[in-house]
């Protein structure tokens, strides 16, 4: 089978916690394009979260935060992350295996990375409950990584993984 499409055993992830700013340094279990969980910012502040050794700046918020968020999809390596926070904070780097997987349509809610399992070309995403949706990002597994256009975009035929950043919940279907 494909290690991509998850097995018997769980995928390890890796949790820091802290609260007020912090710096954390990451060793990544694989290298390559990961997920990172990160939630925090309860009492509505400044919230910024950005790796080193790429720069990216993953979250940048002035309300509360909880969602999952892609990690080096652009080809970088993250060694770890800086936090600007009043309170507390969570981050929990995952592989990409421990995403959620789905074949038609997916109802998600907020920022999430979900595995595509199935076979398409056009991605439709419908925001629901008066939700908004932000960005749509795909990852295929050659690395090929880029933005779908919204609502409703052509996308690269076969298995994949997608970064929805969204306020609210929302579906994506895959024809």
């Amino acid at each position: 089978g494909n290690p991509a499409e998850g097995g018997s055993t769980p995928a390890a992830s890796i949790v820091f916690t802290g609260s007020g700013d912090g710096i954390v340094q990451l060793t990544k279990n694989a290298p390559g394009p990961a997920a990172v969980r990160i939630s925090g910012n309860r009492r509505s502040n400044h919230f910024k979260v950005r790796t080193l050794g790429t720069q990216d700046v993953v979250v940048v918020t002035t309300g509360q935060y909880e969602g999952v968020r892609p990690l080096d999809w652009d080809g970088g390596n993250s060694t770890g992350f800086e936090v600007t926070a009043t309170g507390p904070w969570r981050i929990e780097a995952l592989p990409l295996s421990a995403m959620p997987t789905f074949d038609k349509s997916f109802k998600g809610e907020g920022d999430q990375v979900i595995h595509f399992t199935g076979d398409g070309l056009v991605a439709r995403i419908t925001p629901n409950d008066n939700g908004r949706i932000y960005n749509v990002r795909t990852l295929n597994p050659n690395g090929r990584h880029r933005s779908v256009v919204n609502p409703r975009g052509r996308i690269d035929t076969g298995p994949q993984f997608f970064h929805v950043q969204a306020a609210g919940s929302w579906t994506l279907s895959i024809t």
